[in-house]
């Protein structure tokens, strides 16, 4: 296997790593990533403190030897990504040496900057394959006019992905043009960024799907790959009302991620006006009791739609 596989298997396993894990757990997870692809030069971070430094321990063959590197890594998922890409791409190329100090190593200054350069490669994959309708927003360009009555300090808290280890959802409404889209993107862009996989869809193609699965015998595969994203950003919510089957698949859906992942739900209306669309009584009981208890709202309002307030800045 090649060097550059052997770090897409491991990148991979990071990707299906569960938030909350414990630092402890963490770092026998990096040992094991590295150890079971046969890397003979091992780094491992010894210390992960609010201060943003790591203190790596470097096993080649049998020898071991520590060192300090401060960087601006502090999220174990993105220190286990980092700390296997050096070893990769920084240690490998030492198979022969003998390391006895941390001097022996070339370039090891140069890992920030190499990182760097690989997570902006890991961040464009994941914006990628995220399908975000809006993939350039971003929650720094988010428009504060005073009609849209929007928080700030909501929209700081939620572009720090807190929300996303909390399993928690996100609500936004707004009327047609209010900038409901741009603002679910922006905040999957923030995913992103913060090496969380997402997925943006429309609810109708979502719905597609699942009727195509159905009949193709793929049904509990196609559930599966969507509970995997750790955040699911519907859009266009609930415009319509439903048919019976597209209520039961809605069900399964949203039950399957109950508890498990963070959906952020873009609607024209509140979740007082969802009953009607959804049709079944008890589903919608369910379906609600499963989203609306542990969600952040945010209600965008405005005297003008931003699709006409974009037109007269032309």
């Amino acid at each position: 296997m090649s060097e550059q596989k052997k770090y897409n298997k491991i990148e991979d396993a990071i990707n299906e790593y569960l938030d909350g894990e414990t630092q402890e757990n963490a770092l026998e997870l990096a040992a094991y990533l590295s150890e079971s692809e046969g890397l003979n030069t091992v780094l491992l971070p010894w210390e992960l403190d609010s201060g943003k430094t790591i203190g790596f321990k470097i096993r080649h063959n049998e020898h071991y030897i520590t060192s300090e590197l401060s960087t601006n890594v502090s999220d174990i998922k993105e220190a286990l990504i980092f700390v296997n890409f050096a070893d990769i791409c920084i240690f490998e190329p030492f198979m022969g040496t003998n390391f006895t100090s941390p001097s022996d190593i070339s370039n090891f200054h140069c890992l920030p900057l190499l990182w760097s350069d690989r997570k902006n490669a890991v961040i464009a994959r994941l914006t990628k394959t995220a399908t975000l309708k809006f993939p350039n927003a971003c929650v720094e360009s988010i428009e504060y006019h005073l009609d849209r009555k929007l928080s700030k300090e909501q929209i700081s808290l939620l572009s720090s992905c807190e929300y996303i280890r909390a399993k928690n959802n996100v609500i936004i409404m707004g009327a047609s043009g209010a900038g409901k889209s741009y603002m679910g993107c922006a905040l999957g862009s923030a995913a992103c960024r913060k090496l969380i996989r997402t997925k943006y869809i429309r609810l109708p193609e979502l719905l597609t799907d699942l009727h195509i699965a159905r009949g193709e015998g793929t049904y509990k595969k196609v559930i599966a790959n969507y509970k995997k994203f750790a955040v699911l950003i519907l859009d266009e919510w609930l415009l319509a009302p439903l048919s019976q089957g597209q209520t039961s698949d809605l069900f399964e859906i949203i039950e399957s991620r109950y508890s498990e992942a963070s959906t952020i739900f873009i609607a024209q209306s509140a979740p007082a006006g969802w009953y009607q669309m959804i049709g079944e009584s008890r589903i919608a009981d369910a379906i609600l009791d499963r989203i609306i208890h542990n969600s952040y709202q945010i209600m965008i309002e405005g005297d003008i739609s931003m699709r006409e307030r974009m037109g007269l800045m032309k």
